[in-house]
């Protein structure tokens, strides 16, 4: 039951069945029928769709109060029981690429520790690929990643990013409003090198492009430092360039090559239980992330 209260709670708070179930990581159909079971067990229509988003009914207004009630003395009581297992003295393993780990993880750890200021953390920056086969090793517990590149990992979807085109100052392209593959292509252009599993290189393949031919380099920063010195171009994530130190001309590239970024996991019964948390607390926060 508190699954399906905890799921009207996020339609609420959201105003949408389809935000509560990409922040809860169900699909939408799924927390429609949560919400229905709970409206079934209470007898009352709890809430309301409308083309401006989904309200209280009068009688949900009256009784939500009494739902947030139960939610915050479950969240207590799990908090205790995690208290009693040890939860305090955990540790979280995780992998994370690095452009996430600057723009993300501060803000998350620091979120967390507040509940939970004795939890330790150790994060390995690693790509995609290398970070679906370290979880599979049991380096670490979860990390970042793709369904693209995931295999048979448990997955939730966090956000959507989009890569950019990055050019020197004043280069010619800059002038287009989005920078076709095609007209980057003939460039010298210099490739990341996020292991096996590569959005670029995908894009570039289904534009017919060949890009065995271009150079590599596994450090974004290097990547960066190369196009302002005019010497390439490349394409890099919209959140890496976030607050990128160099002199750039940044352009979405056509067509758009959209970044799916998951937390994956061998399984939620294998995380330990500071893990699990982690878990559920990206989760909750991941609407609120750049």
């Amino acid at each position: 039951m508190i699954q399906k209260l905890a799921a009207l709670q996020k339609v609420v708070e959201l105003g949408s069945f389809t935000k509560a179930a990409d922040a809860l990581g169900y699909t939408q159909s799924s927390v429609s029928a949560m919400v229905a079971a709970a409206e079934e067990t209470f007898g009352i229509r709890i809430l309301r769709r409308s083309r401006s988003g989904v309200h209280l009914t009068k009688e949900g207004k009256e009784l939500f109060p009494y739902i947030q009630g139960v939610l915050e003395q479950y969240r207590r009581a799990e908090e205790k029981a995690d208290s009693i297992r040890g939860l305090e003295r955990g540790v979280v393993k995780m992998a994370v690429p690095a452009s996430l780990s600057e723009n993300w993880m501060p803000r998350l750890i620091s979120g967390f520790r507040e509940k939970y200021p004795d939890i330790l953390f150790e994060l390995f920056h690693m790509n995609y690929t290398t970070a679906t086969e370290e979880i599979r090793r049991g380096i670490a517990d979860m990390g970042i990643t793709t369904p693209a590149a995931s295999g048979n990992l448990e997955t939730i979807p966090i956000r959507e990013g989009e890569m950019k085109a990055i050019l020197p100052k004043g280069h010619p392209l800059a002038a287009l409003e989005r920078v076709p593959i095609e007209e980057l292509a003939k460039e010298t252009f210099v490739l990341l090198d996020t292991g096996e599993y590569n959005e670029i290189r995908e894009a570039f393949r289904k534009c017919g492009i060949d890009t065995d031919a271009y150079s590599t380099v596994d450090d974004d920063y290097t990547i960066m430092a190369l196009v302002e010195q005019g010497s390439c171009v490349s394409i890099l994530s919209d959140l890496r360039l976030l607050h990128s130190p160099y002199e750039l001309e940044i352009r979405p590239v056509d067509p758009p090559i959209v970044i799916h970024t998951s937390i994956g996991f061998i399984s939620r019964d294998a995380l330990s239980s500071a893990s699990r948390k982690f878990l559920d607390y990206m989760v909750e926060e991941a609407p609120e992330l750049p």
